[in-house]
């Protein structure tokens, strides 16, 4: 179906970035209220630019992106170029899911285990009370190193923990040497929590009711949650895919029915920017060849597929983009969306010649006077979004202000009204796996569709069937005590959205979300798969939202897809 160009009229006299605009793209038929979501976002004043890709079994089904209309100070204009469907961006914590399927892949190849302590392949990590720390610890967010605590400081005390740089960043080897001095930190008891947290009704507090029922990622209306002590919680309980066969077979995967846990302890601590830290090391020593995490995927993922998704993304590789460098494998696979297969095929007839450069967009934020003004005063003041004013309660209680600084260092840390570290040139390149990550929608969702499917897509196999499963398996419901909301994480890193809740998210949101899995970005991305539907989403917002969890726009165009898909929603 060809794209089609659409003028959105302004439903609204004001918004942080303008109001209506245009969209492009193409949505299959019954999916038009996807659409319809996705206008109403913009009408509304709510967007600068956008992309919304979802796929359905492979096949794209809704393909858009647009920009609101320009003001007269320019600021609708995407910056450095013209906003399109091809325009990459920096997605934030959207990209932990690509953390997810890259050390997927490794478990697929039998290079490590969910199961394993990270000290097996990394001896040096397992310094100073880490030693038991496993891959799915760390990749559920409770792998003791949200920040790098000093070994023998007092818990509050952050005088003494390591610093991360720049340079520190860009040279692996000082970077891990990081981890390596760090002590496991634990997380807090939930008597040191703020008292909206305590007095929330979390369903994780439930963990002495046996018959107690939350959503899960099969996509179930419920399913029991089970308590498992200290005592019983072993690295052993993790479940790992078989050995990997000589030669992979391409059936299709199964829903994951296994229940959500509840394990002790009951809370975590949000692992925002080390994970992926962490997960490179790792990376670096299984991995035969040694790679960055960028380079493997780059080579592994990104050039195979021919997609623009980036973990470091340097001026030389804008100039000319890496991933069309080599012919795209499968581009005339059956499976493969119609609107990728035209982009590979496109990039197959011109790969001899030089390609333009990749047009990276900057993302922007309300200013500070509309942020207070318009929404953050209104809220407190009792008139205007609740959940906004949960939010802003949580990030200015002692709690938080002495917690989240430490999570972060100063020059990873936005602050409004600009954001120029992650629109730098040495931001752009650096390799924050966690936080960093540069992509389209289409990018994501491509990748995405491999891992709620098969493991495979447009000809290019990933990972085994029974390792997409695996992936997504044994998840744990615990308290983020950063973020004031709970909600259940897999083995491999990916939560199930439906268990999201707490005082400063959306209280709709396990609702729409049910039996989604992935992550969402700060700002307002999310990249979610719904594993029972075959259905693989990402939206990449360039205005940012001011919200903690998924905000209002991609809460509404998961609804309008739920609604394409027929389903019912769950309780909450």
């Amino acid at each position: 179906m060809a794209a089609m160009r659409r003028a959105i009229r302004p439903a609204a006299q004001f918004g942080p970035f303008g109001v209506g605009g245009t969209s492009e793209g193409f949505v299959a038929p019954g999916w038009e209220m996807v659409r319809e979501a996705f206008e109403h976002n913009f009408a509304l004043g709510r967007e600068l630019s956008a992309q919304l890709c979802v796929l359905r079994h492979g096949r794209t089904v809704v393909d858009l992106w647009g920009s609101c209309a320009p003001q007269p100070d320019g600021v609708g204009d995407a910056p450095g170029g013209a906003y399109g469907p091809d325009s990459v961006q920096c997605v934030f914590s959207s990209g932990k899911n690509i953390e997810a399927i890259a050390v997927a892949m490794l478990v697929d190849r039998g290079l490590l285990a969910y199961a394993d302590p990270i000290a097996r392949h990394w001896p040096e990590f397992g310094a100073h009370g880490k030693a038991d720390v496993t891959v799915a610890q760390l990749m559920r967010h409770d792998g003791g190193v949200p920040y790098l605590a000093a070994p023998g400081a007092p818990a509050g005390d952050a005088s003494r923990d390591s610093r991360i740089r720049r340079a520190d960043v860009a040279n692996p080897p000082s970077l891990e040497r990081l981890f390596e001095k760090a002590a496991r930190v634990h997380p807090p008891d939930l008597g040191s929590l703020p008292a909206p947290m305590r007095e929330f009704p979390f369903r994780a507090l439930a963990r002495a009711q046996p018959d107690a029922r939350v959503a899960t990622s099969a996509g179930l209306a419920a399913c029991n949650l089970r308590h498992v002590p200290p005592s019983a919680a072993s690295p052993s309980a993790e479940r790992a895919p078989p050995p990997p066969p000589a030669h992979a077979p391409a059936a299709s995967s199964a829903t994951v029915t296994s229940p959500v846990t509840v394990a002790s302890p009951v809370t975590r601590l949000y692992h925002m920017i080390t994970r992926g830290f962490v997960v490179g090391g790792l990376l670096r020593r299984v991995d035969p060849q040694r790679r960055s995490f960028g380079q493997f995927l780059l080579e592994e993922v990104s050039r195979p597929l021919g997609i623009p998704l980036y973990c470091g993304l340097s001026v030389d590789q804008i100039a000319r983009p890496p991933h069309l460098g080599a012919h795209p494998r499968g581009h005339d696979d059956a499976r493969m969306p119609a609107a990728i297969a035209a982009a590979a095929e496109t990039a197959a007839a011109t790969a001899e010649r030089a390609p333009g450069p990749m047009h990276v967009a900057s993302i922007r934020q309300r200013s500070v006077a509309y942020a207070l003004g318009v929404d953050i005063a209104p809220a407190l003041l009792g008139l205007g979004d609740p959940t906004l004013a949960a939010i802003a309660a949580h990030c200015s209680c002692a709690h938080a202000r002495a917690l989240l600084p430490r999570y972060a260092p100063d020059w990873l840390r936005p602050v409004m009204p600009t954001l120029d570290f992650f629109n730098s040139a040495e931001g752009r390149a650096l390799q924050i796996p966690s936080a960093n990550m540069h992509a389209s929608a289409r990018a994501l969702a491509y990748v995405g569709a491999a891992a709620v499917g098969d493991g495979a897509i447009g000809g290019v196999r990933l990972m085994r069937p029974e390792t997409a499963e695996a992936m997504r398996d044994a998840m744990e419901l615990r308290i983020d005590a950063t973020g004031g909301v709970e909600y259940a994480m897999s083995q491999g890193g990916l939560a199930d959205l439906g268990t999201l809740r707490g005082p400063t998210a959306r209280g709709d949101a396990p609702v729409v979300l049910d039996g989604f899995v992935g992550w969402y970005g700060m700002g307002g991305s999310l990249f979610a798969m719904h594993a029972s539907s075959g259905v693989s989403l990402a939206y990449v917002p360039l205005g940012m939202g001011i919200e903690l969890h998924p905000d209002q726009r991609s809460i509404a165009l998961a609804r309008a897809v739920r609604q394409a898909l027929g389903l019912r929603p769950c309780e909450s």
